[in-house]
């Protein structure tokens, strides 16, 4: 049972940062775009 959760737990966490660094990404664009 742990392990699973964990498991989740890991694929959340991609899932996470990987919508973080787009996040990031588009903001990065906007200033750019600003400037």
């Amino acid at each position: 049972m742990l392990e699973i959760n964990l498991n989740i737990l890991g694929i959340l966490h991609q899932k996470l940062t990987r919508m973080d660094m787009s996040h990031q990404n588009l903001l990065r664009k906007k200033i750019s775009i600003l400037k």
